[in-house]
């Protein structure tokens, strides 16, 4: 499975979006520790690493790398399939690259470790099992990759099917007509009230039923829509088109992210397949293990650790 390219996570990116920084802050926070550690270690042997972060996001693997180098002086490659991630990465020092990581524009042995969050394995399992060949001798690799049926699938899970309720349901369409007809566009205005009154409380049933970051997008979708209707008058309907077609179009970057995000979990036959594919490029010392995050009772990630041979 690949990625479903790079217009979602643009727009996942871009700007300070609630759903972008929650989930950048959350990761970051659970997994802090592990990158540190990892960072010293490698610092310990080498002083001026040539580090790879892989799917970087909004970069914070390779701000925790920067945090441990303290004495070291390491050249960080930070690489995204989206520039809107990449940007966020603006004020540290890193080299940025915007490239798919099915499809990673550097020559075999080219880094002394690499590091990937939440990352790689959305351009599918083959780009997880290829990453050894980008490293040189004595290179390490780190990874921390989606886990199936763990907290972070069960969120994914929640979210998508409340962002299904909404899209199924054709909310933003209904408000659309009732706008029309408030404004007398359309003459049909009792028909089109009862039509979203109807779907606004399905829709409404579902987000109560759920606590995720879906249900607290939803909550403020029909605030701004109850405030549109509530002062129509007050709306130019050509721009309250435009704006309907980008609140519907949102509603599907986000499923299609929660989709991808599910898609590239991986189970246990598929991590040890993983593992298999890097011995095979050489690699040593090849460990997995579950990661859990402070509170959760189902694992977050897996973690794959790795040393290439001489």
């Amino acid at each position: 499975m690949t990625m479903t390219g790079e217009q979602p996570w643009s727009e996942f990116w871009q700007g300070e979006t609630d759903e972008a920084s929650v989930a950048s802050r959350r990761a970051s926070t659970a997994f802090a520790s592990l990158w540190r550690e990892w960072s010293t270690e490698l610092f310990e042997q080498q002083s001026a690493p040539v580090i790879l972060d892989a799917a970087c996001g909004a970069g914070s693997v390779s701000r925790e790398v920067i945090a441990a180098a303290q004495q070291a002086d390491p050249v960080i490659v930070s690489v995204d399939i989206a520039y809107s991630a990449l940007k966020k990465l603006e004020d540290a020092p890193v080299l940025r690259a915007t490239a798919d990581a099915a499809a990673l524009p550097f020559a075999e042995g080219s880094f002394d470790a690499i590091a990937s969050q939440y990352g790689v394995e959305y351009a599918g399992q083959e780009a997880l099992e290829a990453l050894p060949a980008l490293l040189a001798p004595h290179g390490r690799i780190r990874v921390l990759a989606h886990i199936t049926d763990g907290a972070v699938a069960q969120e994914c899970s929640d979210n998508l099917t409340v962002l299904h309720s909404l899209r199924e349901r054709e909310l933003i369409q209904r408000v659309s007509e009732l706008f029309q007809a408030l404004r007398g566009l359309r003459p049909d205005l009792e028909s089109c009230d009862a039509a979203f009154r109807q779907v606004a409380q399905a829709c409404g049933r579902e987000v109560q039923t759920r606590a995720c970051p879906a249900s607290t997008y939803a909550q403020r979708l029909f605030q701004d829509c109850a405030t549109v209707l509530q002062r129509n008058q007050a709306y130019d309907p050509k721009d309250m088109q435009l704006w309907f077609e980008g609140q519907a179009q949102s509603i599907e970057a986000y499923a299609a992210r929660m989709s991808a995000m599910l898609s590239a979990a991986l189970d246990r036959s598929q991590i040890e397949m993983v593992l298999q594919a890097w011995e095979r490029h050489g690699m040593a010392d090849c460990t997995v293990k579950p990661v859990y995050a402070a509170a959760d009772d189902s694992p977050a990630a897996w973690r794959l650790d790795a040393v290439r041979r001489s």
